[in-house]
C-alpha cells in the first residue's frame, strides 16, 4: 500500500497518509489554530483520521493531552503510527471506537475540550466516493451532526469548550444542534477561499452551560491569489 509523507512547522511534524485513501485538507489545520486551548487541557478529537489535529495541538500547546477517536481501523492504525513517528506517545492516544457509543469512562472522566473536523455532507446528499475510507470521512455515514453534538454534550464538563469547522451553508443547523445540547456558541469565523467569494466554511467555538453572547470574528481568507496562501495561512502551515 503506497503512502506519502507531508511535513509542517519546518519539518518538525511529519504526517504519513495513504496515497489513494482519504487525505486531509487544510481544514484541520485551520481549526487547530482557531481553537482556544487553556493550559493543561484534556482534549478529545472526534474523527481524528491520520492524527493531524492532535499532532498540531501538541506542537502548539506544550502542556495539553489529546485523545484521538477514529472509527475506521486502518485510519486509527495510521494515526497511531504517526503519533509514534513524531514522538508524542506520552501526550496523544488514539482510540479505534465509535464516538456515538462512547461514555465518560472511555475517556477517564469528562473532557475539557472536544474538537472536530467531522463529515460535512448528509448521507443522502451528493455522490458518495466508491472508496469507503473517503466516503465515511466525507459523508455522515457513521456519525451525523446531531449525534456528534449529543455525544459531545454528554462528554464535556460544564464550562468545557467545543470547537468545530463545518460548511457555512449548514451554519443554522449547526447552531441549532449546539444550543439543543446546552453548548452555547461563543465565537465564530467565516472562511473564504478568496476575498470576493462567499464563505464556504465556518469555525465555531462553544462553551457548555454558558450564557448566550456570540462574537463574530473577522473573516479568514485562504488565498491571496491562485495557489498563493495569504500570510495568515502561510504562518499556520509553518511556511
Amino acid at each position: 500500500m503506497n503512502h506519502t509523507t507531508d511535513s509542517f512547522f519546518e519539518g518538525k511534524i511529519k504526517i504519513r497518509q495513504r496515497e489513494n485513501g482519504y487525505r486531509f485538507s487544510i481544514d484541520p489545520i485551520l481549526i487547530a489554530h482557531y481553537a482556544k486551548i487553556p493550559k493543561g487541557s484534556k482534549i478529545v478529537d472526534i474523527g481524528t483520521g491520520s492524527g493531524v489535529i492532535p499532532l498540531i495541538l501538541t506542537h502548539l500547546h506544550e502542556d495539553c493531552r489529546v485523545l484521538g477517536i477514529e472509527i475506521q481501523k486502518n485510519m486509527a492504525e495510521m494515526a497511531s503510527r504517526n503519533i509514534r513517528d513524531n514522538g508524542f506517545e506520552e501526550r496523544i492516544r488514539i482510540l479505534n471506537m465509535d464516538f456515538s457509543e462512547m461514555i465518560q469512562a472511555d475517556i477517564n472522566g469528562p473532557a475539557d475540550i472536544i474538537i472536530s473536523n467531522p463529515p460535512y455532507r448528509k448521507n443522502d446528499s451528493g455522490r458518495k466516493n466508491p472508496e469507503s475510507e473517503k466516503a465515511i470521512a466525507r459523508h455522515e455515514i457513521k456519525l451525523t451532526l446531531g449525534q456528534l453534538l449529543k455525544k459531545s454534550g454528554s462528554l464535556l464538563k460544564t464550562g468545557g469548550l467545543f470547537h468545530i469547522i463545518f460548511p457555512s451553508q449548514r451554519l443554522a443547523e449547526l447552531i441549532y444542534e449546539m444550543k439543543n445540547v446546552n453548548i452555547e456558541p461563543k465565537s465564530t469565523r467565516m472562511i473564504h477561499s478568496f476575498r470576493d467569494q462567499p464563505a464556504k466554511l465556518v469555525m465555531i467555538s462553544g462553551k457548555k452551560g454558558a450564557q448566550s453572547g456570540l462574537i463574530v470574528d473577522p473573516p479568514m481568507i485562504i488565498y491571496e491569489r491562485e495557489n498563493k496562501y495569504t500570510e495568515e495561512v502561510e504562518k499556520m502551515m509553518g511556511a
